[in-house]
């Protein structure tokens, strides 16, 4: 079965890159030049904003995505914003802050226009369809040409009410939902909204216009966004076009179009069934991918479901691509939707649970838990190194994690003082999990003995207390710590986390 990124590169021809070029609206393909005339240019206006964006078409219409291609199903296009954009693998319920720097040069629109000499005017419909297949369904009209730059924070939402909670946190973190001007402290606002935030989160940039742009680190995006219009555009590149049909030209037949513009309506129109039942099997397939990709991480295999409706999209995805592609060849056929049985399952919602060991130790120091049980399995959180430092007791706990934040990928937390020798590291490696953690407690933790899957092991304090055992349940896993610390580790639990079968919500 081809994946997504397959079905994304079967894309035909090249995209528009000259005034008056032919162009196929539905394939987002150049085509042969028919039309001739005389261009004329005005400067452009430049841009430098952020927008939040909560579907596809509005994330292209803010990437300045042609209207002809964000219109329809763009996610058969070869185009690079397109790609850009399919990378942030987007869900019905997702959304996006988009950060924009935009400097349009110039903007040039076709004027006089007239069919050229040697290209006869189609009369009959056979000549219509020839016409079509070679020279495309209109003519680029309209060239925006400069640089630009894009950063993009994809918030992976599977439900209505976790993207409402998304957009709470984002105004409580000073970021409008109708977007605004930039200013150096939306950096700290995008990063406080990403440590909070319980989705996934996908993260992509994107510059044209320069030759050697030197992308920045993820923590300097807005710099780079700010001082963008500075930089020197040695490598102009076409920002956005549009298209016209030919009917629009003088001498034109006017009515000879009619078939092919009702196809390219079915195939572009943002309201129709083709753009809406292609859009909707995309972002279920992100969202099939996106469970998908936990359940690999944490090896969990108890859900079939998943794979079986995410092949299901990719059928139906084909379906919409091969009628995309027949229109080349077969402009003036009449088209119909296709049966698309992938839809009629509804849309998945990630699933899980946690359970909390009993508490071993005393009651001082103050309480801490390592685990965001919202963020954690969402964002691939996993222990991936313990160590102690202990004497008679356990003075400190230190657990590290990682997870797929783009802001802050590895944490550590530490719980107790600053006394006691260091133990070795136990360090859990890709496919490497706790196996036991076993100890001795009293008033305070005595003892902790932790082992991992590959038989390697860490242990550190004295020989006090009574003996306990932290039993990991049935088809769970150790995520992380809770407990008491002051300047000893006084009291000590486990966390564990279970992935269940996703639900499904029409």
């Amino acid at each position: 079965m081809n994946s997504k990124q397959e079905i994304d590169q079967m894309a035909l021809g090249t995209a528009a890159s000259a005034l008056f070029q032919g162009y196929n609206n539905v394939t987002a393909q150049a085509s042969n030049t028919a039309i001739q005339g005389s261009p004329t240019t005005q400067s452009g206006v430049s841009e430098l904003q952020y927008v939040v964006t909560k579907s596809l078409q509005q994330t292209y219409k803010a990437l300045n995505i042609s209207s002809s291609v964000s219109a329809g199903y763009g996610g058969f296009s070869g185009e690079a914003k397109v790609n850009f954009v399919n990378q942030l693998s987007l869900t019905k319920e997702s959304l996006c802050i988009v950060v924009k720097a935009s400097d349009k040069q110039n903007v040039t629109r076709t004027n006089n226009v007239s069919m050229k000499s040697d290209v006869p005017v189609p009369s009959t419909e056979d000549q219509v369809i020839e016409f079509v297949k070679k020279y495309g369904d209109s003519y680029i009209s309209e060239l925006v040409t400069g640089a630009e730059y894009y950063a993009v924070y994809a918030f992976i939402c599977e439900t209505t009410e976790q993207r409402m909670s998304l957009e709470a946190q984002l105004t409580a973190s000073g970021i409008s939902l109708f977007g605004g001007s930039l200013s150096a402290d939306f950096q700290t606002k995008i990063e406080n909204v990403c440590k909070v935030s319980s989705s996934t989160v996908t993260f992509q940039q994107i510059v044209s216009g320069l030759k050697d742009p030197h992308l920045p680190s993820q923590d300097h995006i807005i710099d780079y966004a700010l001082r963008f219009f500075d930089l020197q555009i040695d490598n102009p590149a076409i920002i956005s076009y549009e298209s016209s049909s030919y009917d629009q030209v003088p001498g034109f037949p006017v009515n000879l179009l009619d078939q092919i513009r009702k196809n390219v309506s079915y195939f572009t129109d943002p309201n129709g069934d083709f753009t809406k039942k292609g859009i909707d099997i995309n972002e279920l397939i992100n969202q099939c991918e996106n469970i998908d990709n936990i359940y690999k991480f944490y090896n969990f295999t108890q859900d079939p479901k998943i794979n079986n409706v995410k092949e299901l999209a990719y059928i139906d995805l084909k379906k919409l691509k091969s009628q995309q592609d027949d229109f080349t060849y077969n402009p003036n056929n009449k088209y119909s939707l296709p049966d698309l049985p992938s839809l009629n399952e509804g849309k998945p919602a990630l699933q899980f649970n946690f359970k909390d060991s009993p508490t071993y130790g005393g009651d001082g120091g103050g309480v801490f838990n390592d685990i965001n049980q919202s963020t954690f399995l969402p964002k691939r959180t996993r222990l991936v190194n313990v160590k102690l430092y202990s004497g008679k007791y356990v003075d400190k706990l230190i657990a590290t994690y990682e997870c797929t934040d783009p802001i802050k990928r590895t944490y550590v937390c530490e719980h107790g003082g600053n006394g006691g020798g260091a133990s070795f590291d136990l360090q859990l490696t890709n496919g490497i999990w706790v196996k036991s953690i076993s100890g001795q407690s009293g008033k305070y933790i005595d003892h902790l003995t932790f082992e991992s899957s590959n038989g390697q092991s860490i242990s550190g304090g004295g020989n006090g207390g009574g003996e306990f055992q932290c039993q990991i349940p049935d088809g769970y896993f150790v995520a992380g710590f809770r407990g008491r610390s002051g300047s000893l580790l006084d009291q000590f639990g486990t966390v564990f986390a279970k992935i269940l079968p996703a639900t499904w919500q029409k």
